[in-house]
């Protein structure tokens, strides 16, 4: 970072931001303020300069896997702190005066109890400076903090802070060099989850134009009940002056609650249908054809997600690794499980968007590293849309690829992604080697 500096007067109150490298950043910026427990509010306009050179706190949370296996070693260091409601602005350095430029609001994903909007391997620079749009990195809350309802607790805390920071951008992009008409909600995994329940609601429709949905376990989204039910019983009323460890400690409960419910259960928290601001289980067909025709989609999954995860289920692992028969093992999981939650909800998902009236391109992620046993899984595409991997061969995901062949991939993923953002036709030829475009 360097010390120009560049005032914005946004209508929420003028923001400094400072040249990084291709890009200018502006981080830390409150989009809406909340108690614990409550729905978020807007801030009061504020008059001197809000100029923090620092990235914005996270949710409090547990570790996460997905930076090891994207990075190998942990990166970026974020402050946790319960008064998390913030978001990043990037733009291109080289941005001309009264120069209006497509926006992304990206969404992160972390199964809602980790991520955030700052984390490392999502920072939008390349993206931003290559493309030439402006985007937006939102911080929200997760976990106990954002979806466990019961015991007076609203529901779909978190979804509302996101509707905010949605609200946000509508009413301040345009002093970024952002176009408030031209906004294309993108997220991955959780955040691609997140991405649909938003645009099931009636605000969210009329402030989005596209949306990018990357890797969305539309397998769990419905048939939830018990689940919910089941963490309500559990978990009643907490004292006020609960310590944050003492949440986070709940929040681990749920999770051991989850296993009982099985692949729904390995993400026990996330939006409730049925509850405000969502429409009821029965009602989502319907009010996703009344946002049909106004978003186009792009929508994908990767061919084999769930490799991500082996290593983290203990049984698995252990067999993954038994001579000759591991492998086969390991192999059959995978393809099952990352075709009922992933493969047959994001087909049908896209189908009955364009029988609603609305445009969907539907990719398949095929491209995996020479030497990586995991393939073409969770999150790789993610380490290549941002191209924030400086070493591929401390980066599990990464192993045997030469950075050059990274940096390159990651180009092309990023020039179709941008095509999309702008509203332009996504090259299929260009895309051979990557992405597989199937017909249905």
């Amino acid at each position: 970072m360097n010390d120009i500096t560049h005032t914005f007067s946004p209508p929420c109150g003028p923001v400094e931001g400072w040249q990084d490298g291709a890009v200018i950043r502006a981080t830390g910026i409150p989009y809406a303020a909340a108690t614990r427990f409550s729905l978020p509010k807007p801030i009061p306009v504020w008059e001197s300069p809000l100029g923090r050179r620092e990235w914005g706190a996270a949710c409090p949370q547990p570790p996460t896997l997905e930076e090891f296996l994207l990075f190998g070693t942990p990166t970026r260091s974020l402050r946790e702190d319960e008064n998390c409601l913030n978001l990043s602005v990037t733009l291109p350095a080289d941005i001309r005066e009264n120069e209006t430029l497509p926006v992304l609001v990206w969404i992160h994903g972390g199964a809602y109890v980790a991520g955030a909007g700052d984390e490392e391997f999502s920072d939008p620079a390349k993206l931003v400076a290559e493309q030439r749009i402006v985007a937006v990195s939102l911080t929200y809350r997760l976990g106990v903090f954002g979806y466990l309802a019961g015991g007076g607790r609203p529901a779909n805390l978190g979804l509302f802070d996101q509707l905010a920071a949605l609200s946000w951008v509508r009413a301040n992009i345009l002093a970024f060099g952002g176009n408030p008409d031209e906004v294309t909600l993108g997220g991955h995994s959780a955040g691609a989850d997140a991405v649909i329940r938003m645009l099931l609601t009636r605000e969210a429709g009329t402030l989005v134009r596209r949306a990018i949905i990357q890797s969305a376990p539309l397998g769990i989204f419905t048939g939830r009940d018990r689940l919910n039910a089941a963490l309500d019983a559990g978990f009643g009323e907490f004292p006020e002056d609960a310590s944050i460890d003492d949440l986070l400690a709940v929040g681990d409960r749920a999770q051991q609650l989850g296993l009982r419910f099985g692949l729904r259960g390995q993400m026990p928290f996330s939006p409730r249908l049925g509850e405000a601001p969502l429409p009821a289980e029965h009602d989502v067909a319907a009010a996703w054809r009344d946002s049909a025709s106004q978003v186009e989609l792009l929508i994908g999954h990767t061919r084999n997600e769930t490799a991500f995860f082996v290593p983290s289920i203990p049984w698995l692992a252990r067999l993954a690794g038994v001579r000759l028969i591991g492998p086969i093992i390991e192999a059959a999981f995978v393809a099952a499980t990352t075709a009922k939650l992933y493969g047959r909800g994001t087909r049908r998902f896209a189908e009955a968007h364009r029988q609603s009236g609305g445009r969907a391109l539907r990719y398949l992620f095929t491209w995996s590293a020479p030497k990586n046993h995991f393939g073409a899984a969770h999150s790789i595409d993610l380490g290549l849309l941002f191209g924030q991997v400086r070493s591929t061969s401390h980066a599990p995901l990464f192993k045997g690829a030469s950075q050059q062949q990274y940096d390159d991939t990651g180009a092309v993923l990023r020039s179709l992604w941008g095509a999309f953002i702008r509203g332009e036709e996504v090259s299929r030829d260009q895309a051979d080697g990557i992405l597989t475009f199937p017909r249905r």
